[in-house]
């Protein structure tokens, strides 16, 4: 089981791997033609990669998210 952390925003990547899990799962990753291929409980998947992988997608906070105590202050010299 892998532990994946769920975030409802858009971001410009869909999942980050890393080589530990990488090379735990036997996952063939490929560069060229941009998939990852994956042996599970006998049968063969083949995730393709990010239809656009240039997309841009913003994210931010609001501004309420910000409290004022962490503002920076100015000390005495």
């Amino acid at each position: 089981m892998t532990p994946c952390f769920v975030i409802n925003k858009d971001f410009s990547y869909n999942l980050l791997l890393g080589r530990p899990w990488i090379h735990c799962m036997c996952v063939v990753p490929s560069t060229l033609y941009q998939y990852v291929k994956l042996n599970y409980q006998g049968k063969i998947y083949v995730i393709p990669r990010d239809p656009d992988p240039l997309a841009y997608y913003q994210a931010s906070a609001p501004l309420n998210c910000y409290r004022p105590s962490h503002a920076i202050r100015s000390l005495p010299l």
